[in-house]
């Protein structure tokens, strides 16, 4: 017996073209077909973020290198350019093979740059519903719905307001909300390691000469004498973040 998986998916693909009249079909970069394990006429289903819209039809080559999604044929009535998409493909595997299945998931940015390669989706976490408590300390709650943290102001200005919570010794814990448009200072930390958490809105890590999208639910792990900085990206909604840093800051 065969169950149906998840074999590919082009997450965040930004449409360029929808073209009613030409072949029925989806024209995409020939390199991010290769990098997503995707053939060309291959079957897939496209699921349209900005609109909801959810159809089924077949890959065809664009360009390579040209960042090229097209949406043809009659498909162009449910898409439009600038609109995001996911597309996936799947598989049929045996049920003594599930175990070693795993798909291939390529996260593009806005121009269809590729900005992630990964096998496997984060678990989904619900918030909102529990506190999460240290037990034998009343003091140490953090809420869960916003990972709130209190503690006291120590830097606020037109970018961001950072708190800092001092209850425990040997770590730093600190929350940031950036203003929209607006960017920490970049920094490093001379033999100290870092965590960032993101919780709301979304927008841009740089680590040393690497940049990359965040959203909640994003962990960044920043090893010690890394340059990095966190920019929001969006128009109106803050980014908001915790850090955990172990002794004294330093930078």
């Amino acid at each position: 017996m065969n169950l149906t998986f998840l074999k590919s998916k082009l997450h965040g693909a930004c449409v360029t073209h929808s073209e009613l009249n030409y072949d029925g079909s989806c024209a995409i970069d020939s390199d991010i077909l290769l990098q997503a394990s995707i053939h060309e006429y291959e079957r897939i289903d496209i699921y349209n973020i900005t609109n909801g819209e959810r159809f089924s039809t077949y890959t065809i080559l664009a360009q390579p290198g040209s960042g090229i999604i097209s949406v043809n044929g009659a498909a162009a009535h449910k898409a439009n350019p600038g609109d995001k998409l996911v597309i996936a493909s799947y598989i049929d595997v045996p049920q003594d093979q599930i175990k070693k299945h795993s798909p291939t998931l390529v996260y593009l940015d806005a121009d269809n740059k590729i900005i992630k390669k990964t096998a496997s989706i984060a678990m989904q976490l619900v918030w909102g519903r529990v506190d999460m408590k240290i037990i034998g300390n009343k003091n140490c709650l953090l809420k869960l719905a916003q990972f709130e943290i209190d503690g006291q102001v120590v830097k606020e200005d037109d970018r961001y307001i950072v708190q800092d919570n001092a209850t425990l010794k040997n770590l730093i814990l600190s929350s940031t909300n950036l203003n929209p448009k607006k960017e920490t200072s970049g920094h490093n930390h001379s033999g100290q390691e870092e965590i960032y958490f993101f919780v709301n809105g979304k927008g841009e890590m740089q680590l040393d000469d690497e940049k990359f999208t965040v959203n909640p639910g994003d962990i960044v792990l920043v090893k010690e004498n890394v340059f990095h900085k966190v920019s929001n990206t969006s128009d109106k909604e803050k980014l908001y973040f915790i850090c955990v840093l172990h002794g004294a800051r330093h930078n």
